[in-house]
């Protein structure tokens, strides 16, 4: 399991990281109380042992990427606001829409990754 933070101005290395690689990435801004809120559950779920096995990339990328990437994760949460998660593979994508909490996200995770 690999962590990566992207900042603004990496929207070609979440391209990349999209095309190669399953990535769980929270959309985040740094001065959103939601995102703050969820904070802890989230560095939770980066160290969650249980999705070693998911062969997962877990990224953190702050909103103002959405200008410099063409990931279609970034048009939709232009829309959608922070903090958004979604589970990608290549072009494909799915939001996360349940409680912020580590087991919650975890379970999403493990129960998409199935083959």
């Amino acid at each position: 399991m690999l962590f990566v933070t992207l900042d603004p101005s990496q929207g070609a290395e979440l391209d990349k990281l999209a095309e190669f690689n399953k990535i769980l990435l929270r959309y985040h801004s740094p001065l959103c109380t939601h995102c703050v809120k969820m904070g802890p559950d989230w560095d939770k779920v980066k160290k969650d042992k249980r999705l070693a096995s998911a062969d997962i990339t877990i990224g953190d990328a702050n909103v103002g990427i959405v200008d410099g990437t063409k990931h279609p994760s970034a048009k939709d949460v232009s829309k959608k606001g922070v903090p958004t998660i979604y589970l990608i593979e290549g072009n494909n994508m799915k939001e996360y829409n349940g409680d912020r909490n580590q087991e919650d996200i975890v379970s999403f995770v493990l129960e998409n990754s199935k083959q």
